[in-house]
């Protein structure tokens, strides 16, 4: 056991510390966790997060509308896809808990009672073919792993692999952490990706029994939430399944309604299903393969005429005498058959002889054989009768014209596969083989040379497409696998989409009207026959025509999808839709009433209700969601106090309906879909309970590349949280990034921020805001208060981050012209001082200045602009295109010297210090304007005193220079005489300084 621990120990080591970076430091980062604790202690212990909808007292139960009631009591109710429990929660979860969690405090900003409940979904399969696996691991290497070494002494899980002397990337996964960085990962089993989660060596077997998966998960991921500091209410928790009694209540009566409603029914269809567990495997029921649907071939049936001396040794007497013997080939382009010229099997594959009927056979591989049996094809449901084998290098015979191809795969299809040389690259180049080498592949020449029959005409490759294609792209063998992917491609594309029939019963007709009447023809013959591999059909229905409108939202008043992408997934092919899981598509309004009906997550306790299991008949939950009264009879049998049952549906009526529920974009086409679809199916007739909106967002990355447990590119909400501290990992998670592409997540920007969200309190200022500057701040605040405002109702919240946090803390934010003006007026005087300073160091008189003397500064300050410059900003503005950013140059400058005279120098100064301006990007109707966007000498008084205290100066006196370069003071209007010579060249916005000493 020691040994097992120590190599599955390291095997974790490795991985963790693939491509961890180091934090600068932990003392900011633990001071931040230490009041992160405190006051989520803190929240937790007030109920902060519990959401209450108003009480009967606050309202008298129907005493008004609901929508007037949600007016009067602003709401908002949102919530994600629930997690499923099959590991703690990865840092993945965290973006999708971000948008809600970042919308609920807007929402709480606002005023508005917010609801953010979270359940823990414990449906499917997922779990159980991990505790599967780990089952057979304990009945391999004992209940603590403690056999594993002997196996792990034939193949290490961790393979040494030498240092690279490449230049290193700190974007890629390398680490500096010694030996385990250096190693390969490889997580073999079930046992040691446990590990990976930090589930303690012996506690791993108990993973065995899929129901301890689920006691042991949901606190850990409600730790976790806690922790990131998430506005759950956790009263209103719930996990799936019977496990809660009361949640399995609330789904058997929505199943009940459905079905009563004529919207589900009992039938069979293509799905995919797992003949272990003897029930469907949908989407999310997978340890892998999400997203695969089934996909409908058309079987064509082969009949034997003969068989091959070899063939008939193997068969013996082991078939009638009677019998129809056919190779089955499975194709999805059915309008090709015309051009068939012989069958493919792979030399290398056993096929199996399966009886379908009396005297009828079917030669397949053994898998594709399993797959027909639970599609109806086979006599008995789930059993295949195979009377014998072939090896697939014992059927080749003249006549029948099967011919062997080693690229067919037993893993799809039938392994049976007819040749259309006309139209397939891969049949084509295959047929051009065997010609060359028979003897090599054991056939007779001729039986290679056949003639082609055109199919299919084409704009460019007219009706021999293959063999253009193979010829055009230089193809010589099967082993040329890139060419020949590209020329499947272009083939398929065009033949499909361009092709014209020019062979058989529907010639002339455009190859994507003929496919479907080809296998109508086909079917109905008896010469083929629908065969699934891998999209269940489904009848459109009035209510999901309802549904497809709500997602439209061509009035304003339907689903907000917050992006075209998210819109479009919903509509998907009208014939294919993927399974719902049909336990979670309408669980929100659960979360209404959850609290009511148990205190914990499984249902042990009673909740404020007091209700017992057995009262929660479905005409209850009918009342509860507003869909029916209850009668005399239904009170009786339910005995549920009238005054409770009027609390439940005031909070479903109040809460009702969903505002946003956000998901990863892969649950669009299942869950997202069918969350609508039933919806609108429970309650048809009451649109003000339909979803409001939808946000579906990209997967995680982490630093730049994508999360991955096999390289150690991986983290858990918990690591997250523990690594950066609460507010460094929300602030990180924010900046990833908000559509529906991939974000990314850079710890980084984390450690960063471990840094800067802590200062020393004596820094901070405290006195009365009465100075210039504070004002300016507040109205700096009020700006970006009013930009975050903005990008939080769009729901953009790395901007909404940039505006409430970067634009705040960061020197280089745009500011108000007002604030841009002081900050430069400081700037300027100090630069004006040093100056003068230098003169009276270089013995330069007059001019000169002692800084350690009493002081006067004079602020010269121009109210009008030069008569003279308006003349070349008209110049300017008839050379300038501000559409395409540019400055027709040579016309201006020959304008310029017919106007301006001996005086050119001054204004080719003015013009080019405007020109600037322009292709800096400073917007034309400013450059151009001749006024200021504020009271330059209002703010010069505003900002006196804190000038004064700011250069030291005894005395500042302010200006005023009119249009004739008379100057008087302000606000006083005394006259200055002897006007200094410099103040004679100065514009609104560009004052000039002058300092003196006062003896």
């Amino acid at each position: 056991m020691a040994n097992s621990e120590s190599i599955t120990g390291d095997l974790v080591e490795a991985v963790k510390l693939f491509n961890m970076k180091e934090l600068k430091g932990t003392e900011r980062r633990d001071i931040l966790i230490a009041s992160e604790k405190k006051y989520q202690a803190q929240w937790a212990n007030d109920g902060v997060f519990e959401a209450h909808a108003p009480t009967l007292d606050e309202m008298p139960f129907h005493s008004i509308t609901n929508s007037e009631l949600r007016a009067k009591f602003p709401k908002f109710f949102e919530l994600i896809a629930y997690p499923y429990m099959n590991r703690t929660l990865h840092a993945g979860h965290s973006l999708t808990i971000s948008k809600v969690e970042f919308a609920a405090g807007f929402a709480r900003m606002q005023g508005k009672r917010v609801l953010f409940p979270m359940g823990f979904h414990c449906t499917g399969m997922a779990v159980k073919a991990c505790a599967d696996k780990l089952a057979n691991e304990v009945a391999m290497f004992g209940q603590n792993f403690e056999g594993y070494m002997s196996d792990a002494t034939k193949e290490s899980p961790l393979t040494s692999k030498p240092a690279s002397a490449a230049r290193e990337d700190a974007t890629k996964f390398t680490s500096k952490k010694g030996k385990s960085a250096a190693k390969t990962v490889k997580m073999t089993y079930q046992f040691q990706i446990m590990q990976f989660f930090n589930i303690p060596h012996e506690d791993i077997h108990k993973f065995a029994d899929p129901q301890h998966w689920f006691q042991f998960f949901p606190p850990l991921c409600q730790r976790d939430l806690t922790s990131f500091g998430a506005r759950i209410d956790w009263r209103r928790s719930m996990v799936t399944t019977d496990l809660n009694p009361y949640y399995d209540s609330f789904v058997r009566w929505q199943m009940n309604r459905l079905r009563q409603l004529n919207k589900i029914k009992f039938g069979t269809r293509y799905t995919i299903y797992s003949p272990k567990d003897k029930q469907p495997c949908m989407d999310h029921d997978r340890s892998e393969g999400e997203g695969v649907g089934p996909q409908e071939y058309t079987a064509i049936r082969l009949k034997v005429l003969s068989w091959a001396s070899k063939a008939i040794e193997y068969l013996g007497d082991k078939l009638p005498t009677t019998a129809s013997v056919y190779f089955v080939a499975a194709t999805l382009r059915p309008e090709t058959m015309y051009g068939q010229t012989c069958c493919f099997i792979s030399p290398s594959i056993t096929y199996g002889v399966f009886q379908i009927s009396k005297d009828e056979f079917y030669v397949i591989t053994d898998r594709s054989a399993r797959n027909m049996a639970f599609q109806g094809i086979f006599t008995k449901k789930g059993e295949c009768d195979k009377v014998a084998e072939l090896p697939g290098s014992a059927l080749h015979k003249l006549g029948v014209q099967i011919l062997p191809m080693n690229s067919i795969s037993p893993t799809k299809g039938t392994g049976v596969v007819t040749s259309v040389p006309s139209n397939s690259p891969d049949d084509f180049i295959t047929l051009q083989q065997l010609a060359k080498k028979p003897k090599f592949y054991g056939i007779s020449k001729e039986w290679a040379e056949l003639k082609i029959t055109p199919v299919i005409m084409t704009p460019s490759y007219r009706n021999l497409t293959a063999p253009f294609l193979v010829e055009s792209l230089k193809i010589s063998s099967s082993k040329d696998i890139k060419q020949l992917e590209q020329a499947k491609e272009l083939a398929y594309k065009e033949g499909y989409y361009q092709g014209i029939m020019v062979y058989g019963d529907f010639k002339d007709d455009k190859v994507e009207d003929a496919k479907p009447k080809v296998r109508k023809q086909l079917l109905d013959s008896g010469l083929a026959f629908a065969y699934a591999e891998l999209e269940r059909k489904v009848v459109k229905e009035t209510w999901k025509v309802l549904a497809l409108e709500h997602v439209a939202n061509s009035n304003g008043s339907g689903l907000q999808t917050y992006s075209s992408e998210t819109k479009n997934a919903f509509k998907g092919d009208p014939k294919f839709i993927v399974e719902s899981l049909s336990d979670s598509t309408i669980y929100m309004a659960y979360y209404t009433v959850a609290h009511y009906l148990h205190n914990d997550s499984y249902g042990k306790t009673e909740g404020l209700g007091r209700i017992k299991l057995e009262h929660m008949i479905d005409e209850v939950w009918d009342y509860i969601f507003a869909r029916r009264e209850l009668t005399q009879v239904d009170s009786e049998a339910c005995k549920i106090p009238g005054t409770t049952l009027d609390r439940m549906r005031r909070e479903f009526e109040y809460w009702y309906p969903v505002d946003v529920n956000v998901s990863g974009k892969d649950l669009v086409p299942n869950h997202l879909t069918f969350f609508i679809y039933v919806h609108l199916a429970i309650w048809e007739k009451q649109k003000e309970f339909w979803p409001r909106s939808v946000r579906s967002i990209g997967h995680l990355t982490l630093n730049g590349v994508k999360m991955s447990k096999s390289t150690g590119n991986f983290m858990t909400l918990e690591e997250l949280v523990k690594k950066f501290g609460a507010d460094a990992s929300r602030i990180t998670i924010a900046n990833a990034g908000d559509g529906v592409t991939d974000a990314n997540l850079e710890e980084d920007v984390a450690n960063n921020n471990c840094q800067t969200q802590t200062t020393n309190k004596s820094n901070l200022k405290s006195n009365t805001p009465d100075l210039f500057y504070d004002k300016l701040f507040s109205n700096e605040m009020d700006c970006l208060i009013r930009k975050c405002y903005s990008h939080y109702e769009a729901t953009n919240y790395k901007l909404a981050l940039k505006s409430a946090l970067y634009d705040l803390t960061s020197a280089s934010r745009l500011l108000p012209a007002t604030y841009r003006y002081a900050r430069a007026i400081s700037s300027n005087i100090t630069s004006a001082e040093a100056a003068q300073s230098r003169k009276r160091a270089k013995g330069k008189a007059p001019g000169g200045l002692d800084p350690k003397q009493l002081k006067r500064l004079r602020i010269f300050v121009a109210t009008q602009f030069p008569a003279w410059q308006e003349q070349y900003i008209t110049l300017l503005k008839s050379f300038w295109n501000d559409q395409d950013k540019d400055l027709d140059e040579s016309r201006l400058m020959e304008e310029m010297k017919k106007a301006a005279g001996p005086d050119l120098k001054k204004a080719m100064a003015f013009v080019q210090g405007l020109k600037k301006r322009l292709l800096a990007g400073e917007p034309a109707e400013v450059v151009f304007q001749r006024h200021l966007g504020f009271d330059e000498l209002k703010t010069l008084v505003q900002m006196a005193a804190g000038l004064k205290k700011f250069a030291g100066l005894k005395e500042l006196i302010i200006v005023e220079i009119d249009g004739t370069g008379n100057g008087v003071t302000y606000p006083e209007q005394q006259q200055v005489k002897d006007m200094p010579q410099f103040a004679n060249g100065i514009v609104p916005g560009v004052p000039t300084f002058h300092f003196e000493n006062i003896a």
